[in-house]
C-alpha cells in the first residue's frame, strides 16, 4: 500500500514538474532588442546624457531588454543615414532615433515601421504637418519651436538695459530642431520691434561662431542680444566678449543666451553673466522611449503622441542639485 502511495505522489511530483516546465517555455519572458540612433557627437556632453538615460531604463529589465546606443563621432546626413541603415539590417523590436536628415530618412523608416517595428522619435520631431510627416509611435522630446520662442520672452524681460538689436546663429541649418528654435526666437524678437541678423554656419568649427558673433557686434554696435542653438557656443560667445572688454549678463552691456544647461553656463549664471538656462532634459529623452517601447510590445500599451521634456527656464533655485548630478550625465 505505502509503495502504491509512494508511485502515486512521484507520478504527481513527476507531471506538476512537467507542466512546470511546459508553461515556464510557453509564458518564458519576451527578449526585446532596442537601437536608438542620435544624429549628436557621442563625445558631446547632451547626448551622454541622453545615452545615460537610455542604458539606465534598459537596466530595469536586464532580462528582457537589450539595449544598443549608436551615435557619430561627427554628425553628417551621409553618417546619420548608414546608421540607420545598419540599425534596421540588426532587425531590432524598437527603433529610437532623432528626426535629423528627414528626406534622406524618411523612405528607410516608413518601411520599417510598415514591418511593425515601432520608431520613437526622440530629442527632434518631425515638424511637417501630420498628414506628410514619418508615423512613428511617440515623440519624446522639447518643443524646439516653443525653446526659441522661450529664450527670446525671458531675455527680453530680465534684461536690466534696453535691447537695440539682437544676432542668432543657426549653426546647424536644415536640421529641424535648430530651424525651429531660430523661428520661434526670431519671431518673439522681431514682434518687439527689435532688428535681428540670423547666420546660418555649418562650414566653420564651433570655435569660430564666437569670432563670427563678435566680428558683427563690433560692426553693428547696437546689437546687445546673441542666440546660438548649442550650449558650447554660449559659453564661447561669454568668453570671447568677455575677453575683448564687454560685460556680459543682465546688469552688462550684452545678453548672451542659447539653448542648453552645463556647469560652465550654470557657473556663469551664479557670476551673472548669464540671465537664465533653458533645459530639455536629455536623460529622460533616452530613457523614456525604452519604457514606452517595453510596454508598448510587452502589453499594448500605446505611449502618448508627444511627451515633452522641456523646454525649462533653470535659475540658482536648481544650482545645488543640477551641480550633484552634473557629473553622473543625469542633469
Amino acid at each position: 500500500m505505502r509503495s502504491k502511495i509512494r508511485f502515486l505522489i512521484i507520478t504527481i511530483l513527476l507531471l506538476i514538474c512537467g507542466l512546470m516546465s511546459i508553461t515556464g517555455i510557453a509564458f518564458a519572458e519576451d527578449k526585446y532588442t532596442f537601437i536608438a540612433i542620435t544624429h549628436g557627437p557621442v563625445t558631446e556632453p547632451f547626448h551622454i546624457k541622453m545615452q545615460k538615460g537610455f542604458e539606465t531604463a534598459c537596466a530595469l529589465f536586464p532580462e528582457e531588454v537589450k539595449g544598443i546606443w549608436m551615435g557619430p563621432e561627427k554628425y553628417s546626413v551621409e553618417n546619420y543615414v548608414e546608421m540607420i541603415n545598419s540599425a534596421v539590417e540588426m532587425n531590432p523590436d524598437a527603433i529610437f532615433c532623432t528626426m535629423a536628415g528627414l528626406e534622406a530618412i524618411d523612405k528607410t523608416l516608413r518601411e520599417v515601421i510598415n514591418k511593425g517595428i515601432p520608431v520613437i522619435a526622440f530629442n527632434t520631431a518631425d515638424f511637417r504637418p501630420k498628414e506628410e510627416r514619418i508615423p512613428y509611435l511617440s515623440y519624446v522630446g522639447a518643443n524646439s519651436y516653443q525653446e526659441g520662442v522661450m529664450i527670446a520672452s525671458e531675455a527680453l524681460k530680465r534684461a536690466k538695459f534696453e535691447i537695440t538689436g539682437a544676432y542668432a546663429l543657426n549653426s546647424n541649418p536644415g536640421h529641424p530642431g535648430q530651424d525651429q528654435r531660430i523661428k520661434g526666437f526670431v519671431e518673439v524678437v522681431k514682434d518687439a520691434g527689435i532688428p535681428i541678423h540670423v547666420v546660418l554656419g555649418g562650414k566653420v568649427d564651433a570655435a569660430e561662431f564666437s569670432e563670427l558673433c563678435f566680428a558683427y557686434v563690433q560692426g553693428h554696435p547696437e546689437t546687445n542680444l546673441t542666440f546660438t542653438t548649442f550650449a558650447y557656443e554660449c559659453e564661447l560667445n561669454i568668453t570671447k566678449f568677455e575677453r575683448e572688454g564687454y560685460k556680459p549678463g543682465i546688469d552688462g552691456n550684452i545678453l548672451n543666451v542659447s539653448v542648453g544647461s552645463t556647469a560652465t553656463l550654470f557657473d556663469y549664471l551664479k557670476e551673472g553673466k548669464i540671465p537664465f538656462l533653458l533645459d530639455q532634459q536629455g536623460y529622460f529623452q533616452g530613457y523614456y522611449p525604452v519604457i514606452f517601447a517595453y510596454n508598448y510590445l510587452k502589453y499594448g500599451l500605446v505611449p502618448p503622441p508627444t511627451f515633452d521634456t522641456g523646454p525649462n527656464i533653470l535659475d540658482m533655485s536648481a544650482y545645488e542639485i543640477y551641480m550633484k548630478w552634473a557629473p553622473k550625465m543625469i542633469r
